[in-house]
């Protein structure tokens, strides 16, 4: 399957919307909003309700940026998304309760998005789904709307990560009008089966990763995050069309439960599409093309 649509001719080629990297920061900064935890879960199906989930929540209704405040500045410089981690057997025992360890922005060595789960608490997995808003896309693509074309692209590079021999996945995220979607295309760690569908290949640890979402004629599937749900299940892919793009980014999980330490640092996220003129502005251009044959005439 393939999710490809064309550009329709007004730049004919892909724009530079998000270019997310450099020197943000003068001092290390956690991400934006509150940290909490929820107890008396059955989060493993064993009908014992002592397992948890902490993190900082997404609120779907209204979402709040995620990314560091002041003084954190720079070009696609906001994002929003969240963050969770579900620990099993706690029984509420915020000694046993796996918290992310040093999440954030980090400025020791390049700028960079980090997070990290401490080890050897208990079995948990996590999640991390982080997006940029249309409202901040660079090269117009704040306006009209945006599609995909054949050099549309999503890179990421990575300049460490730790313990990606678990069964980790790192998908592309696009939404849709209102409506998030995540890649069938991923990249997983070194346990992860290369006969899996979407397979791209390991984490680059040190490099870096490029999607192109209409060349690898591969799905898409419906994502709900709300509050600290920000987990999903993978699989039933579609073929949504992409032509009203309102946001980008990427969404980082492990499937299988582990007590192992995991660790993402994120140097750069950069996204390239086609961004077409609002009604306002063909309107304005139609009547500039008119007003000159008229002149002509």
């Amino acid at each position: 399957m393939t999710s490809m649509v064309l550009g329709s001719g007004w730049l004919d080629a892909s724009s530079l919307l998000v270019n997310w990297g450099g020197d943000y920061l003068q001092h290390s900064a956690g991400f934006s909003g509150s940290y909490t935890t929820v107890n008396g879960l059955d989060l493993d199906g064993d009908s014992s309700t002592d397992d948890s989930r902490s993190g900082y929540a997404y609120n779907a209704a209204s979402p709040a940026v995620f990314s560091p405040p002041s003084p954190y500045a720079g070009v696609s410089g906001t994002f929003y998304g969240g963050f969770v981690v579900n620990s099993l057997n706690t029984d509420g025992d915020s000694g046993k309760i796996l918290q992310p360890n040093a999440q954030g922005v980090h400025q020791d060595g390049p700028d960079h998005i980090k997070f990290e789960t401490q080890t050897q608490k208990t079995d948990h997995t996590f999640a991390l789904f982080t997006y940029w808003d249309k409202s901040d896309f660079l090269n117009g693509g704040s306006g009209g709307t945006i599609s995909l074309d054949n050099l549309s692209k999503f890179s990421l590079s990575i300049r460490n990560s730790t313990n990606v021999q678990d069964d980790i996945h790192l998908h592309m995220v696009i939404r849709q009008g209102s409506q998030f979607y995540v890649s069938e295309g991923f990249f997983g760690g070194t346990g992860a089966s290369v006969l899996e569908p979407g397979y791209l290949g390991v984490i680059p640890d040190g490099g870096t990763a490029e999607f192109f979402p209409t060349m690898s004629e591969l799905g898409w599937k419906a994502y709900n995050p709300d509050g600290l749900d920000l987990q999903w299940a993978h699989g039933a892919w579609g073929d949504p069309v992409f032509d009203d793009i309102t946001g980008v980014g990427f969404y980082f999980d492990t499937l299988a439960f582990t007590q192992n330490n995991s660790n993402l640092e994120i140097t750069d996220f950069s996204f390239t599409a086609v961004p077409e003129p609002g009604s306002a502005a063909l309107a304005l251009g139609a009547l500039g093309t008119l007003l000159l044959l008229r002149r002509r005439s």
